[in-house]
């Protein structure tokens, strides 16, 4: 398999309070490089982490649900083959809705 080239900032990525007048702000890193700046929206715990935090679970999450979506079509087309079928039924189970939003989500992430 073709190793795949990211365009995105490789992970791992992490969540930290960044000092600034006002707000707390959070700021997603990898390594020395800030990926993203989130407002605190004034509120330690608030949504402001809670956004950050996603943020830096993103990498992990992107390649969790890469797997997950590999994992459920290898699932539909081996129960596919092993259904007995017509002799001119060549058609494969069609996705379920779960692999259908995985592709979505991944495609979002990606393009």
């Amino acid at each position: 398999m073709a190793e795949r080239i990211e365009k995105h900032t490789p992970g791992p990525w992490e969540a930290e309070t960044r000092a600034c007048v006002g707000s707390p702000d959070w700021q997603v890193t990898s390594g020395r490089l800030v990926v993203a700046v989130v407002s605190g929206g004034g509120d330690l715990r608030g949504a402001g982490r809670r956004n950050a935090l996603l943020l830096a679970a993103a990498p992990e999450l992107l390649e969790a649900a890469r797997d997950a979506l590999a994992l459920l079509v290898d699932f539909r087309q081996e129960r596919s083959s092993m259904r007995p079928r017509l002799r001119d039924d060549k058609e494969e189970d069609p996705p379920s809705p779960v692999e259908a939003a995985l592709a979505l989500a991944i495609a979002k992430a990606t393009e």
